[in-house]
């Protein structure tokens, strides 16, 4: 193996510096080009990574906007379930002020209806519910008395045992105050007492006044939606209009005083 080496070398030696000039030459444009390849494939591997990272945003990108469009329908088909409702109680509120018959029934009737409406047409994320409820002022109790509810409350409250004291409630600071109440964790608010008979899981809570009559409440699980406040609004405007034709009623009733609790 020694002997070979020696033969190369002394080959080597005899080699003129011109062809030591042309390797060099070779060896330098040789070298030039690999570089020049090894930056080329580097080039395109980096821009086949950076079109999969772009594929891999745009594909986050049309997820989001897939999930985006999904709520927006969803919106839109509450919002068309709502109006579709609305023209139909409507015209029931037409139909009542034009008799002068029943009055007061069908206005309780119909109030009944629209309460029970609330908790069906409300925006929400999938899993969560919702429960509507009137309560009207006593003077006498100064309390704010159970009037009527959606079918998600206990007996024991349309037996009429429930009440809100006017003064340590939320809802009772609702009508004092006369402002509505948009509260996303009654837990934080400072009039809330928690009902140790109650086993609901209702933390969110909106309280609207109705004139100087009671309030309007909606419980839900989760915080309420724009939408879902816009939908409640309409239906305590529906509801007002419908207890003053139901008080309208009553005046034209000979027993007033047994007809009012009669619910």
């Amino acid at each position: 193996m020694a002997g070979i080496e020696t033969i190369i070398l002394e080959a080597m030696d005899r080699f003129p510096d011109w062809i030591y000039a042309i390797a060099g030459v070779i060896f330098i444009a040789g070298g030039v080009i690999l570089i020049f390849q090894v930056t080329r494939i580097s080039n395109k591997f980096a821009k086949a990574v950076g079109r999969e990272d772009r594929i891999g945003t745009l594909a986050e990108k049309n997820a989001q906007l897939q999930t985006e469009l999904k709520s927006l329908e969803n919106i839109q088909s509450q919002y068309d379930s709502s109006l579709n409702e609305w023209s139909i109680y409507l015209q029931e509120l037409k139909n009542i002020k034009e008799t002068d018959d029943d009055k007061f029934h069908l206005s309780v009737h119909l109030i009944k209806k629209l309460v029970n409406a609330v908790p069906n047409n409300m925006i929400s994320n999938s899993g969560s519910n919702h429960r509507c409820a009137l309560w009207m002022y006593n003077s006498t109790t100064e309390t704010l008395e159970f009037f009527t509810g959606s079918a998600q409350f206990p007996n024991d409250y349309k037996d009429g045992g429930r009440a809100l004291d006017i003064n340590n409630t939320a809802g009772g600071r609702c009508f004092r105050k006369s402002e509505s109440l948009f509260i996303d964790d009654v837990t934080e608010d400072d009039d809330w007492i928690p009902n140790e008979d109650s086993k609901s899981h209702y933390n969110s809570l909106i309280c609207i006044p109705i004139l100087n009559w009671g309030i309007m409440t909606v419980d839900s699980v989760s915080p309420f939606t724009s939408e879902s406040r816009d939908i409640i609004n309409v239906y305590t405007d529906l509801l007002t209009l419908v207890i003053i034709e139901m008080y309208d009623g009553a005046v034209q009733s000979t027993s007033t005083h047994r007809l009012r609790w009669q619910i």
